[in-house]
């Protein structure tokens, strides 16, 4: 929802019936409650909703202590002190990949700790630190075990034998 479009029909309408003194508070107040109803509270950081005095659900507690502990795993994975998250946006884009990441595979920050301190790892944790954007980028390949000869042997005996031409 468009914040000014919906303050500018709030104006429209409410000039017609209010004086201009109260118009810009009600307008104001109008324009924070539609916008608050019409995003999601529950994926709303914990500090916005406190700031706002919005009202804390144990959920909201639970999920910042999860989102903390996740990133505090994947520091002690890959041999960090404590990272700058939310500095900037490249290391506001990894926390919010790493959190993704961790709820679709729990073990995908062990995976990707694992492949970037393989012997001939392209991207060690130093690499990472340097460029955040680089660990969002081949995460994929890190995580994702690659194919072997005998996955791909299996692969074509059953293809032969579901009748598919190699």
């Amino acid at each position: 929802m468009d914040r000014t479009k919906l303050r500018e029909t709030i104006t429209n309408i409410l000039q017609k019936s209010i004086d201009l003194r109260g118009q810009e508070y009600i307008v104001e107040e109008l324009v924070k409650a539609i916008m608050r109803l019409s995003m999601p509270t529950e994926s709303w950081p914990l500090e916005w909703k406190i700031l706002h005095g919005e009202q804390v659900e144990q959920s909201d507690l639970e999920r910042a202590r999860w989102e903390q502990d996740t990133l505090i795993e994947f520091e002690q994975l890959m041999g960090y002190s404590k990272l700058p998250w939310g500095s900037t946006p490249k290391w506001r884009r990894l926390e919010r990949h790493i959190l993704t990441r961790k709820r679709e595979d729990p073990d995908s920050l062990a995976k990707f700790a694992k492949a970037s301190r393989a012997e001939y790892s392209t991207f060690k944790p130093p690499k990472i630190y340097q460029d955040p954007d680089l660990a969002v980028a081949i995460w994929p390949l890190a995580v994702t075990p690659p194919i072997t000869m005998e996955n791909d042997q299996q692969r074509i005996i059953a293809e032969v034998a579901n009748g598919i031409n190699v």
